[in-house]
């Protein structure tokens, strides 16, 4: 009874060894063709060119989606059967050939996955840039999985972007020149005008003490005096300006807190003699009382713009000039609006460059830098300079002034 027992308990555990044995594999057999599974739809899925390559049949054995759309293949069909082409040089100048045998020597001894740039071909004959990462069939070294990268339109890209920053280079290497230039100009133009003054004031002082002493006693000569002291005058007046042009564009402004009413009722007692004569009226409409700037340079603006709105009326016309501000976020803004004589619509964007002026010297006097030494001041200020003008009604001069200065 007891051998009979014991051969019935060792047959029992024989039956349920293999029923745990046969469950074990079973479950081994999903685990790994879940894993297959996953491995392959990585392998179709994946954006990267991907395919098995015989090394020596020259053949690629298997591939996937994406290894037709980079090498242009219409179809599977088309895509069997033919091998993947490189040009017979790379960009160093060595051969293909020789690349791929220092590659498959590094795979061979190193046993691991290699990357680099380099070039191949597409099916239509295209050659393009691309990465490569070749990896070993560890169980056929025959066999290699190769991954391509296409980065052509990278390469295009990075291309456009380096060609752009040469541009750039060139108009920043440009915009330097005329930096330097610009300054030399200006230290050029504030010495001369400077050392100008001396002589000049020689020729118009002896000017008019000559004519003093010669009148009544070379006749019509004397008007010759008269042209040599007016046009020294008037090369006065060039040259005062220039340095104050020069100045501004030197010199950094001095911050202050400015009352602008009291700063535009100075203005108008300095030009008191102007306003009366010209019977001009002036409107100062919702200004700010406090503002920050530089005082002077403000000063000099507000002057040029008003003596502008004066000098340029229309004849037997009282001049009216409105000023006005307004606050915004981030800047105040003035505007001056005349009704004088306007100007075409064409010179608007001329009339603020240096020396630049519109009306003949017997018509309104002046020497063209004004309105350029007021874009200068209103530049510094973070602020911009505009006119709306119609010829023959009148102009509004705008500019803003940035508040954080």
């Amino acid at each position: 009874v007891l051998e009979k027992f014991g051969n019935f308990m060792e047959s029992l555990s024989t039956h349920q060894g293999l029923e745990v044995e046969q469950a074990l594999h079973r479950e081994t057999e999903k685990v790994l063709q879940a894993t297959v599974g996953n491995y392959l739809n990585l392998f179709e899925q994946s954006l990267e060119a991907i395919f098995v390559y015989e090394r020596l049949g020259n053949n690629v054995l298997k591939f996937n989606q994406a290894f037709l759309d980079v090498f242009r293949y219409e179809s599977q069909e088309h895509a069997r059967g033919n091998t993947v082409m490189a040009p017979k040089f790379q960009k160093d100048g060595r051969t293909t050939e020789e690349h791929l045998i220092e590659h498959y020597q590094y795979l061979d001894a190193e046993k691991k996955p290699l990357r680099f740039e380099f070039l191949l071909e597409r099916s239509n004959g295209e050659v393009f840039d691309c990465q490569i990462t070749l990896i070993l069939n560890l169980s056929n070294s025959n066999e290699v999985i190769v991954m391509v990268e296409d980065l052509s339109e990278k390469k295009k890209k990075d291309n456009i972007i380096q060609n752009q920053l040469q541009e750039l280079n060139k108009k920043n290497e440009e915009l330097q020149r005329y930096i330097n230039s610009n300054l030399q100009l200006e230290n050029f133009a504030y010495i001369a005008s400077h050392d100008l003054q001396a002589p000049l004031r020689t020729i118009v002082s002896f000017s008019d003490l000559l004519k003093r002493r010669l009148t009544g006693k070379i006749g019509k000569d004397e008007e010759y005096l008269d042209f040599i002291s007016k046009s020294g005058q008037r090369m006065s007046h060039l040259i005062k300006d220039l340095l104050s042009y020069s100045r501004v564009n030197t010199e950094p402004l001095k911050l202050d807190i400015i009352n602008i009413p009291n700063l535009l009722e100075l203005i108008q007692l300095e030009l008191f003699s102007l306003i009366h004569e010209k019977k001009a009226t002036l409107i100062l409409d919702d200004l700010p009382n406090l503002i920050k700037g530089d005082k002077v340079k403000l000063h000099q603006l507000f002057q040029n713009l008003i003596s502008n709105a004066l000098k340029f009326s229309k004849k037997g016309v009282p001049p009216i000039l409105k000023i006005s501000g307004q606050e915004a976020a981030f800047s105040w803004h003035f505007s001056l609006e005349d009704n004088g004589i306007g100007i075409q619509n064409e010179y608007k964007e001329k009339i603020f460059l240096l020396f630049r002026r519109l009306h003949a010297q017997h018509e309104y006097e002046g020497t063209g830098i004004g309105l350029a030494l007021c874009k200068k001041i209103v530049e510094q200020h973070k602020g911009v300079l505009t006119m709306e003008s119609t010829e023959g009604t009148g102009s509004t001069f705008s500019f803003s002034i940035a508040k954080d200065l």
